[in-house]
C-alpha cells in the first residue's frame, strides 16, 4: 500500500443475501443475481466479449467464474510424480500422425507440465502446489509470447467458525497464503506487473462479532483486494456503514455499501477497455449501485 499498488474496497457484496456457501459461490462466479441460472461466468462472458487470448485456472475443474471463454483452460500439478521430460516428447512423437491428437501434441509439450530441479529430475509436486509456486507458475504461463492473459486460483478453508484466531490462527494463516500468491505472482511476471491487477473474490463475509467457539459465521458484507501497477487508488476506500448493532444487516453483519461487481466493472473497463454498457449488457445480468471513484488506470 505504501508504493500505491494496493487498495482494499471495504463494505463489498452481491445482491445475495443468503448464507449458502453454494448459492453464494454461484451468485459471486456467474455475475447473475438468482443462483444457478447461468452456465458462464462474468470473467469468462468478459473475456469473449473482448476476444482475448485466453486465460489459465490453476484448479480442477474448470470453475464458474471463468466459463465462457473457449480460448480458456485448467491446469494443475497431479499427485502423482511427473514422468521424464523425454516421455513427454515420445508421446507427442507417436501422436505426430494422428490427426484428433496431433494439435494437442505441441500443447502437451509447451504446457510446461514438467518442471525440473536443479539436478535435472521432475521436481516434487507437493512444492509445486504451494500458493506461492501455484502463482508463479500461472505467471510464468502468462509470460510466454501467446500465453494466457488471465489466472485465476482457488482458496478455501475460510469457513472459520470456531477457532479462527487473530494475529496467528487458521484464519491467518490463510491470509498468508493469499500474501504468498500475490509474492509469487509478482516474482513470476517480472516486468509485466506494472500492467497487472490482482483481485481477490469471494461469496460472502463473515460476521462482525465472534460466537461462542471463537469463530465466526457465515455473514454479508466482504471486502475486495487488490495489487498491481494497474492499481489507481491506494490504502483502504469505503462508504464504511458502521459496527455498533443497530448497524449492522441483521444485527450481525457488515452491511454492504458498494456492489463487488461495480468494482470488477471498473477492472474489467482497466484491463480490457470494454465500455459500461457493453459491461451491463454482455457481463453483468445487473447492476445496483456505480462505484463512483475510479480504482484502476
Amino acid at each position: 500500500m505504501a508504493q500505491g499498488q494496493a487498495v482494499a474496497v471495504h463494505a463489498t457484496g452481491f445482491g445475495y443475501t443468503g448464507r449458502s456457501h453454494f448459492e453464494g459461490q454461484d451468485v459471486m462466479q456467474s455475475g447473475v443475481a438468482k443462483p444457478y441460472a447461468s452456465a458462464s461466468g462474468w470473467l469468462g462472458r468478459a473475456m469473449r466479449v473482448a476476444q482475448s487470448e485466453g486465460g489459465v485456472a490453476i484448479s480442477i475443474p474448470m470453475p464458474l467464474i471463468l466459463r465462457g471463454d473457449p480460448a480458456s483452460e485448467t491446469q494443475y500439478p497431479s499427485w502423482m510424480q511427473a514422468p521424464p521430460k523425454a516421455t513427454y516428447e515420445l508421446v507427442s512423437q507417436l501422436w505426430a500422425d494422428v490427426p484428433e491428437l496431433k494439435p494437442y501434441a505441441a500443447r502437451l509439450i509447451g504446457s510446461d507440465n514438467v518442471r525440473l530441479a536443479a539436478d535435472g529430475t521432475p521436481e516434487p509436486n507437493q512444492q509445486r502446489r504451494t500458493a506461492y509456486s501455484l502463482a508463479k507458475e500461472a505467471a510464468q504461463k502468462m509470460q510466454l509470447p501467446g500465453g494466457p492473459i488471465v489466472g485465476v486460483l482457488d482458496f478455501n478453508g475460510f469457513d472459520t467458525h470456531a477457532g479462527q484466531g487473530a494475529a496467528e490462527g487458521v484464519n491467518a494463516t490463510k491470509l498468508k497464503q493469499i500474501d504468498d500468491a500475490i509474492r509469487g505472482y509478482r516474482e513470476g511476471i517480472g516486468d509485466k506487473w506494472a500492467q497487472s491487477l490482482v483481485l481477490t473474490v469471494t461469496e460472502f463475509g463473515r460476521t462482525a462479532s465472534v460466537n461462542g467457539t471463537l469463530g465466526t459465521d457465515h455473514g454479508w458484507g466482504s471486502c475486495v483486494l487488490a495489487a498491481g501497477g494497474l492499481v489507481k487508488a491506494k490504502g483502504i476506500v469505503s462508504q464504511w456503514p458502521g459496527l455498533k448493532k443497530s448497524q449492522l444487516f441483521e444485527g450481525r453483519d457488515l452491511k454492504v455499501t458498494v456492489d463487488a461487481l461495480a468494482v470488477y466493472a471498473d477492472a474489467l473497463q482497466s484491463v480490457f477497455g470494454l465500455p459500461p454498457e457493453v459491461i451491463q449488457k454482455e457481463v453483468f445480468s445487473y447492476a445496483r449501485d456505480s462505484f463512483e471513484s475510479r480504482l484502476f488506470i
